[in-house]
């Protein structure tokens, strides 16, 4: 194998002469910054094939080479040799995975726990994902005291019947079971140096090799702490926050402590090899070391137990699968081998998996990062002139410079909307702006319809984006970033929708509070949807601007705040961290520069109060009485505005819940008042929701192009197969959008028959809305993420009934005939966002749909579907008779 020369990056070892792509592969990674120090290794047949690391200990100085022997804490990969721990014991006949646990260890079978496998433990299928009360550090790295409290903790659910990652707790229990049937009764830690590699440390008690762990320098996701399931079970019931990497898991004690679900240390040569050696002998220096595991156990220990479709119940309600023997199966993930791949991930990057029937193992260990995500805030004075946030105001941002290098001419002019001029409006019920007659109008600003729907006319809208812009978008540009408190938010760690649902809440709790709100750019950890997002940017990416320091981060002006911001964590002295809504009206920019928010954003929205900046008639004189710190209940003094409802004897206003309600009650918004939310505070709310949309929803440039790319290849091609006006070849496209990938928990077809609607349900969707609207969908546009589906409407639409087939006689008899219209830039006419294309040419689906859809059918349930039912509502809104579900419906459950 040759020796490889020490690079820029400080990238060494060796590459078989088979396996070169790898190394450039592996370089590449430190050349986009996607890794600090990082080690990769590779066997093949038993050998070691690859074999490279490089990088740095040390982030800022760039003193300390990453080198051959550097360790690393690898979190959940740790499982995997947990797993492979049990299933050498299994080998050895002293355990068995059908076998209940109190077999081995009777004071285990306690409070309900009798019944409980070993299969069921290492599958997390327990029901013990966390402990039931708050644990400390100190008590979680004592082991005895785990052991005793995980004898006395009760089932979540009945053992077996579903699944829930077990994320510390797994490793105590097996940790519990090796030492009691291992005879020489070893701690997992020894057990593990000694019977499965020499190099894998769990409970690090030798201060020499302490001293080659590199740190950590993330900042991972936040976390809630233990107020939900998933934070209790991810941090140990809070005893090992996951957002404190470098207070918590930098520690020795913590490298001493025996964990073994998520403390394993150790490099990527050391773990292959484990894996090699799970799979078949492994050949290294002139002596062969024999295989772990005999083929009826490995089929064993790999066996997949969990459900097609069975959604994890500690884990955000996600689909995850794991074997009998602990080990998670990446049967979608790795599809480039197939089902047969098995291995475990860790939180940072991590990622240990053998292949057996290419007998191939490997780790990808990226060693430790430096990207954090957070988002930040500020405020400014308000103006009276009706601004907009087009990038193209600010020459210097990355929308801006997206836009030039696009070069095509012309296209601003139809690619953004300019503002409808007022002379349309119908002055009987839509006011146009200005701020007197604003103030002194009889005329209702927001309005709720007999329908349930929230009205608005343009005054009020101009009114609250002004305000925004004032806020988000200040005169005073690049020095408000450089002067004003700003207010971090954290990017959500799932989906991108989830991110900027999400980020929507979050906003909404920062607007009595003068900083503005950044949102940084944090790379997709979800799924596979990191790959796509190279730049590293998260959501920031997608969007034209989501504040005027996100737009403007990488400015060169900027770039002392944005180092801060990057090397700040939420334990600093600098930061202030909110816990609570009130703490958002303190005025402190003179004492603390950044304020940060961990758990804010889930109370939702609702600020009755600010209702009074925006819509109070006599606000010169409003600005005089009050302050931030205004008593609540002159906050909420409501009676000189502007919002009312219409009344109709089928209508019950008290009962109404808004379509796009926020996720807490107003309770919780306004801290010291027993306020019940009215009929007036809940309009304000869902239309404040509909504004945040309306201003963070342009997307970027690129995009854009490619949604008006992609609109004027349809219009094309219709309008010359049927000798009709380019604009009105598209006049009259419904759309079905059609998720199967992800088999998302929140969509209701899905939680009632844990199957998918078949294609003929949406079918059905649009024919009931021809039927009700006395007219016909000439052309449907296919938003799907599997390409089957895709395949089965295009030749639906071809073939209808003529044919042998029969499956699916609805659809093709109510398709045939019409025009399907798709991504034709998408390799496969389909798009998944997180796999085949990217979520810039998913954008550009959702865009088209946005601007030329009259109707669309899918999934109102998820946050896709959510999303174009309100960004296609509130575009449209000023539509003569528009109502929210004459756009957007979800999908009937039948064909009746």
């Amino acid at each position: 194998m040759p020796i490889l020369s020490k690079s820029k990056n400080n990238i060494c070892g060796y590459v078989d002469d088979n396996w070169q792509s790898i190394q450039a592969a592996f370089e590449q990674n430190f050349i986009d910054e996607l890794d600090i120090g990082a080690s990769l290794s590779i066997y093949h047949h038993g050998k070691c094939v690859v074999d490279l690391y490089g990088g740095w200990i040390d982030f800022e100085k760039k003193a300390q080479p990453y080198i051959y022997d550097t360790l690393q804490l690898v979190f959940s990969t740790s499982k995997g040799i947990l797993s492979a721990a049990v299933a050498l014991c299994v080998e050895r006949g002293w355990l068995e995975y059908d076998a209940a646990i109190a077999k081995y260890w009777p004071e285990f079978g306690a409070n309900g726990k009798e019944m409980i496998t070993i299969g069921d433990l290492l599958a997390h299928r327990a029901g013990l994902p966390y402990i039931n009360r708050s644990v400390t550090t100190d008590e979680a790295c004592d082991w005895s005291k785990m052991i005793s409290l995980l004898i006395n903790e009760k089932p979540h659910w009945i053992p077996g019947s579903t699944h829930g990652y077990h994320g510390h707790t797994t490793g105590y229990i097996a940790g519990e079971l090796i030492h009691r049937v291992d005879p020489q009764h070893r701690s997992f830690g020894q057990f593990v140096r000694e019977e499965i590699d020499s190099e894998y440390y769990v409970g690090l008690t030798d201060e020499t090799i302490e001293q080659r762990v590199a740190p950590l320098y993330e900042i991972p996701t936040q976390t809630k702490e233990t107020d939900s399931q998933a934070e209790q079970t991810l941090t140990c019931s809070g005893a090992l926050p996951l957002n404190q990497p470098t207070m918590i898991y930098n520690k020795a004690r913590i490298h001493r402590a025996q964990l073994p679900a998520v403390n394993g240390i150790t490099n990527a040569r050391s773990l292959a090899r484990i894996y090699s050696r799970l799979i078949g002998d492994v050949h290294e220096n002139g002596t062969v070391t024999k295989r772990l595991l005999n083929e009826k156990t490995l089929s064993q220990a790999i066996q997949n137990v969990t459900p097609n479709g069975e959604l994890d119940q500690a884990l955000y309600g996600i689909p995850t699968d794991f074997s009998k023997g602990g080990f998670q199966i990446y049967g979608d993930a790795f599809q480039i081998f197939g089902d047969s791949v098995f291995g475990h991930t860790g939180y940072g990057g991590s990622c240990a998996f053998a292949y057996p029937p290419n007998e191939l193992a490997h780790l990808s260990q990226p060693g430790h990062k430096s990207t954090s995500t957070v988002a930040i805030s500020h405020t400014s004075s308000s103006s009276s002139n009706v601004r907009t946030h087009d990038f193209r105001l600010y020459p210097e941002s990355r929308a801006a410079h997206e836009y030039n290098a696009i070069q095509i001419d012309n296209i601003a002019s139809s690619m953004f909307h300019a503002p409808k001029t007022l002379q349309e409006i119908d002055s009987s019920k839509l006011l146009a702006y200005s701020e007197s007659t604003f103030r002194s109008a009889s005329f209702p600003i927001i309005w709720l319809d007999s329908k349930g729907d929230v009205h608005w006319n343009y005054a009020a809208q101009y009114e609250t984006l002004n305000y925004l812009l004032e806020k988000q978008f200040p005169q005073e540009k690049l020095s408000t970033c450089l002067s004003r408190q700003l207010f971090i938010l954290e990017q959500w760690s799932m989906g991108f929708f989830s991110r900027h649902h999400c980020f929507i809440e979050h906003f909404g709790q920062t607007l009595y509070s003068p900083s503005m709100t950044l949102l940084l750019p944090r790379r997709f950890a979800t799924s596979n949807a990191a790959p796509e997002d190279i730049t590293k940017e998260g959501t920031v990416r997608h969007f034209q601007s989501i504040s005027l320091c996100s737009s403007h981060i990488t400015h060169p002006d900027l770039k002392v705040l944005h180092d801060q911001l990057r090397s700040t964590g939420s334990g600093s002295s600098a930061i202030k961290v909110i816990n609570h809504v009130h703490e958002l009206l303190e005025r402190d920019e003179t004492k603390i520069r950044f304020k940060y928010s961990r758990e804010i954003w889930k109370f939702g929205y609702d600020h009755v109060p600010h209702r009074r900046w925006l819509f109070d008639r006599d606000r010169n004189e409003t600005k005089k009485s009050l302050t931030y710190h205004s008593p609540i209940p002159l906050l909420i003094n409501h009676s000189n505005e502007h919002i009312y409802y219409d009344q109709s004897p089928s209508f019950d206003p008290s009962k109404w819940i808004p379509r796009n309600v926020p996720q807490a009650s107003p309770i919780d918004v306004l801290p010291g008042s027993s306020k019940i939310m009215t009929v007036q505070d809940k309009i304000f709310t869902s239309f404040l929701r509909y504004m945040f949309l309306l201003f963070f929803s342009p997307l970027a440039p690129r995009i854009q192009t490619s949604a008006k790319l992609l609109a004027h290849y349809w219009s094309e091609h219709l309008s010359s197969k049927y000798h009709q006006p380019y604009k009105e070849a598209l006049s009259k496209m419904a759309v079905m959008f059609i998720r199967r990938g992800d088999k998302m928990p929140e969509d209701s077809f899905w939680q009632k028959h844990k199957q998918w609607r078949n294609i003929s349900m949406y079918v059905k969707g649009i024919v009931n809305e021809e039927e009700r609207r006395h007219m016909k969908y000439t052309t449907i546009f296919v938003m799907t993420d599997d390409p089957s589906v895709m395949s089965s409407i295009i030749n639906y639409a071809q073939t209808g009934l003529r044919t042998s087939q029969k499956d699916e006689p609805y659809a093709r008899e109510h398709l045939h005939g019409r025009d399907i219209l798709y991504n034709v830039f998408a390799p496969q006419s389909c798009v998944d966002p997180l796999v085949r294309v990217g979520f810039d040419q998913f954008l550009a689906d959702v865009q088209f749909v946005t601007e030329h859809a009259s109707l669309v059918v899918g999934h109102t349930d998820s946050n896709v579907g959510r999303y174009l039912e309100e960004i296609i509502y509130v575009n449209r809104q000023h539509n003569p008779n528009v109502q929210t579900l004459t756009h957007v419906i979800n999908a009937p459950d039948t064909l009746e």
